[in-house]
């Protein structure tokens, strides 16, 4: 397999998503890595927000892929690679018609929380993805733990920028980048992306936003939920609608400083 070749990864037996951003590096990258029914580990990797490249380890079979996924994993993480949880359930067309009497509302609420998503996407990378009911970006759905840990990054900015010490600066934006993706360029300057007052107050609205939307779509979700108890639904329609909006991980208890991997779900 050539490197501009993209194989179906719908069909791998085992999947590893990192993620690694570390400002004195010029770090913000990504790196996925997936075992093969052919025995070959397909990787795909480059810096958030990027097409990125691909690279094809062939090996003898199955059993061997999966032991040379685990070997690269650990070499990433040995070079400060975080591991993302991933939710592989594939977008599908809205139909709203099986939401009986509240189509027309959920429809407009929904249409509303796109309109709103645009003023989060000129400051950040995240996009609203109406068929899933989620805030997303190349790094995964945001929550509203992803907001809660974000915020908390986000004082620490403050902190660092009140006590000018570049350090804490740098490692405060990196945490905050790993929650909140920028569009950073290929360079990670921290003072760039937040390195002053304005710009820490722009990042908070943004967080604010982000918080109301995602309480709206809690509310559209328990709107949907109470439809699809009032009628019959196929089943295939019912499930796409019991899990939109659905992106909360639960029972979670965890430090800060190691949070990635419990606040996003990769798309």
């Amino acid at each position: 397999m050539t490197s501009d070749q993209f194989p179906d990864l719908s069909s791998a037996i085992a999947s590893v998503h990192l993620i690694c951003v570390d400002s004195r590096s010029n770090h913000n990258k990504f790196w996925q890595g997936y075992v093969l029914l052919d025995g070959t580990v397909f990787a795909k990797y480059g810096r958030v927000n990027y097409k990125g490249q691909t690279h094809s380890y062939v090996c003898g079979n199955i059993v061997e892929a999966q032991t040379k996924l685990q070997q690269i994993v650990r070499d990433k993480k040995a070079k400060g690679y975080m591991e993302a949880e991933v939710d592989r359930t594939p977008n599908q067309s809205i139909n709203f018609e099986v939401l009986g009497k509240r189509a027309k509302s959920l429809k407009a609420q929904i249409h509303h929380l796109a309109i709103d998503a645009a003023i989060i996407h000129e400051q950040t990378s995240i996009r609203f993805n109406p068929e899933k009911g989620q805030y997303q970006t190349g790094l995964g759905a945001v929550t509203h733990q992803t907001v809660a840990h974000a915020q908390t990054a986000l004082d620490r900015v403050l902190y660092a920028q009140e006590s000018r010490n570049r350090q804490d600066l740098a490692q405060a934006v990196e945490a905050y980048l790993r929650l909140i993706p920028l569009p950073v360029g290929m360079s990670l300057n921290p003072t760039a992306l937040i390195g002053n007052i304005n710009q820490v107050e722009t990042q908070r609205h943004v967080l604010e936003t982000l918080k109301t939307g995602l309480d709206r779509i809690a509310e559209i979700r328990r709107q949907i939920q109470v439809e699809l108890a009032a009628q019959v639904v196929e089943q295939t329609e019912r499930s796409f609608w019991m899990n939109w909006g659905e992106t909360e991980v639960a029972g979670i208890e965890i430090e800060f400083s190691d949070t990635r991997s419990d606040c996003v779900l990769w798309d």
